[in-house]
């Protein structure tokens, strides 16, 4: 009757989903990771810059769960050319050379020929920033700190790096910790005297890892 067909009409939407369902199509993901330096504070993305070790690693998700991959073939590609591949190869690493996009990608053959997951790696040039907490740049107090602080260096510890500063084209004549700068004014010095400030950190491979930051500082009486 009315209602047995009503009965047909329901299982057949729900044959219908639980097939839909049956073909679903796997997720496939990757995470990577730059092996370069941040300050510990830092909440971005850690960028590589060139030279920098980067590790990726692929997951698959399937029916909201984890798929195995272990006896799965994983070929992966970096900028379109063949990086790496076998069997259970989940992980794959490089050392980008330049600057700018790099292009990570994953195929799985057992997936499907057009299933293929890419990403986009940007590589960063490092990165020098004076840490001055002065508004609009201006200070009051005759004696300041400036703080160094380096970005997406090839490097495990700021004591690897060699830091240079300048204060009006002048370098202290000492220092005790090269990323702290302490100015002092002299007690005559005027209302909106200026202080440009120089900074120049240098990593490991010399000139090719080096940054620099300028500021301009006022003493605001």
């Amino acid at each position: 009757g009315r209602t047995t067909m009503a009965c047909r009409k329901y299982l057949g939407l729900i044959l219908v989903f639980g097939a839909a369902r049956a073909e679903e199509r796997p997720v496939v993901w990757i995470t990577w990771r730059a092996h370069a330096y941040a300050p510990a504070d830092f909440g971005g993305k850690v960028l590589p810059s060139p030279g920098s070790l980067v590790t990726a690693a692929v997951e698959v998700i399937k029916g909201g769960a984890p798929v195995s991959l272990d006896n799965e073939t994983i070929y992966w590609y970096l900028d379109g050319a063949f990086l790496k591949g076998g069997e259970g190869v989940r992980r794959a690493s490089f050392r980008p050379t330049r600057e700018g996009l790099t292009g990570l990608s994953v195929q799985i053959p057992s997936l499907g020929a057009a299933v293929i997951r890419a990403v986009a790696i940007p590589v960063a040039r490092p990165e020098a920033v004076i840490v001055a907490p002065f508004p609009q740049g201006n200070f009051s107090e005759a004696k300041i700190q400036l703080r160094a602080e380096p970005f997406f260096f090839n490097i495990r510890s700021p004591e690897d790096l060699k830091f240079f500063w300048k204060v009006n084209g002048q370098e202290p004549a000492s220092m005790e910790d090269p990323g702290v700068l302490d100015v002092g004014l002299d007690a005559k010095a005027p209302n909106n005297f200026r202080l440009g400030v120089e900074l120049r950190i240098q990593g490991p491979r010399g000139i090719s890892e080096l940054a620099a930051r300028f500021l301009d500082l006022k003493f605001v009486k």
